[in-house]
């Protein structure tokens, strides 16, 4: 009995000897340190983290730039930093944990976010219209219009001017599949920016001869560019010289009047443009192939165009079996070659593709300028075929010519009017496919860019060109294998190694103590 308690003491003074030993205190004190440590590293991380949300403190690494705001964009709104007459809100109709609740939403506000940060004159504001209606009925378009979860409101304090969008609408659709495949933020918003702050000219879509008007992209387009885009029946209608900038003749499949008829339309487009007004027209072969367009050959007989009675095919230069769809060529000379420049200074020029097309004869002789009235006129190309390309005939296999076509011209109109000098142009391609969804709905070829230039040159208002979609179905960082290893090995192992180093070092320390 007595062995025992003996044994109970022994080790009741040994575990008592091993609290008080210095082992014990400054192991437990390198443990101490080290989880406070980790405490310390855990702490700042979760405060970064808020800040950097908060403050958005963010490196964009995706490769389309989803978090980043295009010097295109800048290009176009930070002349706007100064205007007093510019102060745009853009008012989501729900709460912001409901916006990022939602891959898409979030996308869209992340990208209004960017446009508050880097632009002094926009605000965001955030409205629950299922709590607060109200507050944006003013916004309604119509009577029958209702603003919901989903609507979002950019509008301008200033002039009161405002567009309704939906989250949707930020977002490109796949063409086969109906669903988002890229982020078109930038542009909608930066459009809708500039069709309420700039001078909105009339832009005409003549009808009533079989043409492509409302339905197209082009029309679209051209409101994105801050037109006002109407249609306009020349029979029955009068033109707004006032106020109307730019005409566009898109597929016409019959002649338009001349002066046998009461109404003679060619004579108001004439006269539209001594107003100094500038027309487009995209002629289709199949109508030219089937019917007679002796009025508005006319017409553009005196701007220098004339269209052959062919198609053109080039099987070395194309991207169908076909070799309709052509690989245009950019001109270097003249002031057709205004409309290409930007693109060919590019590290990558995008194809523009010209499809099923009409070849473009230059009526003046040797490509001379035409002296009319007070100015001159001259024609210039703006894409051509490659040398190895032929034309056929109508419906024929027959080659009726060969070499390198015109496929786009510009016609530029100098004119003096009491002494200032006056510009104004006719665009004429040889087909309606270049203005196609199918060329035009996306950022894969130049077709869009060649019809903002000329936009731009044409009406002489701010249009937003270089503005590209954000593809995010691949959303992968822009960044080497073995850079993201690197990246990889940083983040994973740099923390744990330099706590267990410092751990280690202190431990050390304090047992020789």
């Amino acid at each position: 009995m007595p062995e025992m308690q003996n044994g109970n003491n022994k080790k009741a003074v040994n575990k008592h000897s091993l609290l008080k030993s210095k082992k014990f205190k400054y192991g437990s004190a390198a443990v101490g340190l080290t989880a406070a440590f980790i405490a310390v590293v855990v702490a700042i991380n979760v405060m970064f983290s808020a800040l950097a949300t908060n403050f958005k403190w963010y490196i964009d690494m995706t490769t389309e730039g989803l978090y980043t705001i295009s010097d295109s964009v800048h290009e176009l709104l930070d002349p706007m930093n100064d205007r007093e007459d510019v102060q745009i809100k853009i008012i989501f109709c729900t709460t912001e944990d409901e916006l990022d609740s939602s891959y898409y939403s979030r996308l869209v506000h992340q990208s209004a976010k960017l446009f508050e940060q880097d632009f002094d004159f926009i605000n965001i504001e955030y409205v629950d219209v299922n709590a607060h209606p109200g507050e944006v009925s003013a916004y309604r378009t119509t009577l029958g219009s209702t603003i919901r979860t989903n609507s979002v409101i950019i509008t301008n304090t200033v002039s009161s001017d405002y567009r309704v969008f939906t989250t949707d609408s930020f977002y490109t659709l796949d063409s086969d599949t109906q669903e988002p495949y890229a982020l078109n933020a930038e542009y909608k918003i930066t459009t809708a920016i500039i069709q309420m702050t700039e001078k909105n000219p009339i832009a005409y879509f003549t009808v009533n001869h079989g043409e492509t008007t409302g339905t197209s992209t082009l029309w679209k387009l051209l409101q994105d560019a801050g037109y006002d885009v109407r249609e306009i029946d020349l029979l029955t209608e009068d033109i707004d010289y006032g106020n109307a900038q730019l005409i566009i003749i898109n597929g016409p499949q019959y002649d338009f009047t001349g002066i046998e008829a009461d109404v003679n339309e060619i004579k108001k487009i004439d006269d539209f443009l001594d107003n100094v007004g500038s027309l487009m027209i995209f002629m289709d072969a199949s109508a030219r192939s089937k019917q007679n367009f002796s009025n508005l050959d006319e017409l553009l007989n005196e701007w220098g165009i004339s269209y052959g009675e062919s198609v053109v095919y080039d099987p070395s230069s194309c991207i169908n079996v076909d070799g309709t769809a052509l690989i245009s060529e950019y001109t270097k000379e003249g002031n057709g070659s205004t409309l290409t420049k930007s693109m060919r200074t590019l590290s990558n020029v995008p194809r523009t593709i010209v499809n099923y097309t009409m070849p473009i004869y230059v009526t003046y002789n040797n490509g001379e300028s035409a002296s009319i009235d007070q100015g001159t006129r001259d024609v210039s190309s703006v894409l051509t075929s490659s040398e190895n390309a032929y034309a056929c005939g109508f419906d024929t296999n027959e080659t009726v010519d060969t070499g390198s076509f015109n496929l786009m011209t510009l016609s530029t109109e100098q004119r003096y009017i009491d002494n200032e000098s006056n510009y104004n142009y006719v665009l004429a391609c040889g087909t309606t496919d270049f203005v196609s969804d199918k060329y035009i709905g996306s950022s894969t070829y130049g077709n869009v860019d060649i019809l903002y230039s000329a936009m731009k040159t044409m009406g002489k208002i701010t249009v937003p060109n270089g503005i590209e979609f954000k593809i995010f179905d691949n959303n992968e960082l822009n960044i080497s294998t073995s850079e993201a290893y690197a990246w990889t090995v940083i983040l994973s192992a740099l923390l744990p190694v330099v706590t267990i180093i410092t751990g280690v070092v202190v431990y050390i320390r304090r047992r020789h103590l």
